[in-house]
């Protein structure tokens, strides 16, 4: 996946997997971080994409999208993406 000049670095873990982190403005001056999870470890496209809203609230959009990469990270790396996928699966 290429990556904007304004986005963070993420781990070895997220790169099996489609993942895109963003800011949403949730209210004036204040930003929550989310996650896309777009493709599963084995290439397989997530349609729709699962959106996992980072617990926060962020008052820039850099420090949102940080969090976001960072609780990103956090979760492939424990198995959550996993998790996820399955969850949108069943749904």
């Amino acid at each position: 996946m290429p990556r904007l000049p304004d986005e963070v670095a993420v781990s070895d873990a997220m790169d099996d997997y489609g993942v895109e982190v963003e800011a949403r403005l949730v209210r004036s001056q204040v930003f929550a971080g989310v996650i896309q999870l777009t493709t599963t470890r084995d290439g397989k496209s997530v349609l729709p994409p699962v959106s996992i809203i980072v617990p926060g609230q962020w008052s820039s959009e850099t420090a949102a999208r940080d969090a976001a990469a960072e609780y990103a990270t956090l979760m492939a790396q424990d198995g959550f993406f996993e998790q996820a996928i399955a969850l949108r699966r069943a749904a």
